[in-house]
Parts: structure tokens; C-alpha cells; sequence
């Protein structure tokens, strides 16, 4: 979230001057912004002294430091000054969807986060009266979010076993502070974090574990936290960096990502059911919740009389049926196609039958039922006269 504007004296916005030793971290105006509310002075207070520009003086005021929202700084021997704006202060997280599990703000990358106008003035303040202050054109500046929030579900060592994993990049897009001289204020890095605090609402970033429904307990988690005595949640599951540690487990990146931080938990279902996890970030942002189904099974089996059978689908949300019926997907899937003469389908938005017939896959309009979705319910009506067993594949998502 930086952007580099030059020729700019006075500056209206949040940013760090870049010129030479003599003048760096001083804004010679002493400018206030009146605008701000207490809250957010306190907050680039806090901003002032993650960047080391804190004013260790105390006759010499908070605006006299480098970190502001209006900045009054020298040029340079050729008539240039410079200044680096952080859009990371003040966000409206415009984009960002409202999570519906935590109430915080979702953002995704590339979602837009605010925006800023910046403009200057230059003034010759020793020869006022003969040189007037010219003002600048304003530059409208947008800033995007440059990280991500996801927990994904992977493989165990056994079939009882599964991962359920946190993955994070801050809003910059990095995991730790990776950039000479930069500071992450809001980083999703617990180790980080703890270092310092920004803003009204700065929790330690963190993550919480809760089996809601189903069998299962927790049996190990990543870098600390607590687990309950039942093994039924786990609080605190800080967030590591998988580029550096040495003691807990790393996963696959997502987004082709080369960092990432993670935290994650081990659960154990030995009957091989169903199982429901609700993981919870705690940050800046709000809590963000995931919801997320584990299936320890690999197949489900139903049993098909001759000449109706409702079921419920429990396989591959989005397969077509003919796949379906093919057992194409999954472990233990048999092939019933040729038994099958048709399913049908009812579709809430049309409000309408929809149908697939396996003998006339090759007519076109013959069948409009192309997908079936997980959790719904089909009629399925077979050759006969003797009943079918179809097995398929449920943990195939």
C-alpha cells in the first residue's frame, strides 16, 4: 500500500518523507490535521512510533515528526521533495464483504480498501508578498488489498486424521516483515503482532477452533494456543511464518503464494463420520469465521428398489449425473448407468422438474438436469426388477 509522490511541500496525507539526513522525519510546518478524531490521533501516535518517528522531546509536538496527514518539507538542490504515502490508515474496506460467521471485514485480494486526494502547495515562506503559493493538480490515489484470509481442509497421516488449516498474508501481501525498512502495522503474523499495538481494535492476530457438530476431538494444534480438557475447541492458535519455522508442520501455499502464514489443528474421527469445524481470526478487521464440513469417509452406498428411490446426494457437489451414475469419480464408485432409465430433480428458482434420462443422453433437449448438487434430493427410477446397490465417492471435493 505505498505510492511515491514528488514536487509536493505540503502533503495531505498519511506518508514518510524521503530526502536527505538533515532534514528526515521532521515536518517543518508542524501541521495539524483538524480533521482527525481522537481516536485516530492516538492511532498515528501509535503508527509514529512503529516507524521510529516518534518525538522523544516532549517540547516538541507529535506534527513535528514525519508521519502526518500534512506534511510541510524542504526541496532539494534541484526543486524536488518527496514524500511515501501508506494507504494503511483510515480504511473504508469498501469492497470488502461483511463476514457473516464474525461480523468482520472479509477482503479479498485486490478488493478496493479507499482512496485518498493528494494535493500540494508550494510556497517560498521567505519571500512572501513577491512569490505567491501555487497550488497542484490533486491525484486521486486507490488502494487495494494485497492479502487474503482462507482455511482449507487437508490429509492426515490415516484416514482418521485431518488438518484443518488457516492460511493468511497480511494487507501488503507478505506474511513477515520481508521489506528492508518497512513496517507492517496490522501484520497476520502472531509473533509480529505482538509487537506492537495500532489503532482501537488491534488484537493479536490469532485463531480459534470449535468442533460444532459431529465425532471428532482435537488432537495437536500449531505453536501454542490452548485445548479444552474435551477436546472440543482450541483458543489462541497463533499464526507462524511457514518460510522460518522449525517446529510446526507447514501446508501447501495458496494462490501460488510463496510465504504464507498458517495455523492449523489436527482432529481425529475414528468412525470415519462427518464432522463440523468453525475456525475464527481475531484482527484489526473483525473476526472472520469459516464453517467448514469434514468428511473422513470415502464412499456412501444406497440401496435402489425397483421402481422409485429418493436419496439425498451426498457425493460431488456440480457432477453431472451421467458421471455420476458412471462412478467416475471417487473411491469404491461402481457403475449403475445402464441400470438407471431416469432421475429427476426439482429446481427451486424455476420451480420446475428436471430430468436425465441415460438413453437419450445423445438427443439433444432430452435432458435439462445437468448438475447435481450436494445435500439436495433426486428421484431415481431403475430398470428393474431386482434392486441396485450404488456405491459412490463422498470425500472427493
Amino acid at each position: 500500500m505505498y505510492q511515491y509522490w514528488t514536487a509536493l511541500p505540503q502533503f495531505l496525507g498519511f506518508g514518510k518523507l524521503v530526502t536527505d539526513k538533515a532534514q528526515a522525519n521532521v515536518n517543518h510546518g508542524y501541521v495539524v490535521d483538524t480533521t482527525l478524531t481522537d481516536a485516530q490521533r492516538t492511532e498515528l501516535a501509535q503508527i509514529r512510533v512503529a516507524y521510529g518517528s516518534a518525538s522523544t522531546d516532549a517540547n516538541i509536538a507529535a506534527e513535528a515528526r514525519s508521519i502526518g496527514r500534512s506534511l510541510v518539507v524542504f526541496t532539494d538542490n534541484h526543486g524536488e521533495a518527496m514524500v511515501q504515502a501508506n494507504g494503511d490508515f483510515n480504511l473504508t474496506f469498501a469492497d470488502c464483504d461483511t463476514n457473516v460467521f464474525g461480523g468482520g471485514k472479509h477482503c479479498a485480494k485486490d478488493d478496493k480498501v479507499g482512496t485518498s486526494n493528494i494535493v500540494s502547495t508550494v510556497d517560498y515562506p521567505d519571500f512572501r508578498g513577491k512569490h505567491f503559493p501555487v497550488k497542484s493538480n490533486s491525484l486521486a490515489v486507490t488502494w487495494t488489498w494485497g492479502g487474503y484470509k482462507e482455511v482449507t481442509i487437508e490429509p492426515g497421516e490415516l484416514d482418521q486424521f485431518k488438518y484443518i488449516v488457516f492460511h493468511a498474508l497480511d494487507r501488503d501481501g507478505f506474511c513477515a516483515q520481508t521489506l528492508p525498512g518497512s513496517v507492517s502495522l496490522h501484520p497476520v503474523l502472531s509473533s509480529w503482532d505482538a509487537l506492537w499495538t495500532v489503532g482501537a481494535n488491534d488484537p493479536i492476530e490469532s485463531v480459534d477452533f470449535l468442533i460444532d457438530s459431529g465425532e471428532g476431538i482435537i488432537v495437536g494444534q500449531s505453536g501454542g494456543g490452548s485445548i479444552n480438557d474435551g477436546k472440543q475447541f482450541g483458543i489462541g492458535v497463533p499464526t507462524f511464518f511457514t518460510g522460518t519455522s522449525t517446529t510446526d508442520r507447514d501446508f501447501r501455499r495458496l494462490n501460488g503464494s510463496i510465504e504464507e502464514c498458517q495455523a492449523w489443528i489436527r482432529v481425529s474421527n475414528s468412525l470415519l463420520g462427518i464432522l463440523n469445524v468453525l475456525a475464527t481470526a481475531h484482527d484489526d478487521e473483525g473476526d472472520i469465521g469459516f464453517d467448514r464440513i469434514i468428511d473422513f469417509s470415502s464412499s456412501a452406498s444406497y440401496q435402489l428398489t425397483f421402481r422409485w428411490s429418493l436419496i439425498t446426494w451426498a457425493g460431488k457437489n456440480g457432477i453431472s449425473p451421467s458421471d455420476a451414475l458412471k462412478g467416475t469419480v471417487g473411491t469404491g464408485a461402481n457403475n449403475i448407468f445402464d441400470k438407471v432409465t431416469a432421475v429427476y430433480g426439482w429446481n427451486q428458482a424455476s420451480q420446475t422438474w428436471l430430468g436425465f434420462f441415460p438413453a437419450g443422453v445423445s438427443v439433444p433437449g432430452a435432458n435439462d438436469l445437468t448438475a447435481l448438487t450436494n445435500g439436495s434430493a433426486y428421484w431415481i427410477a431403475i430398470k428393474g426388477p431386482d434392486g441396485v446397490t450404488w456405491t459412490i465417492g463422498t470425500n472427493v471435493n
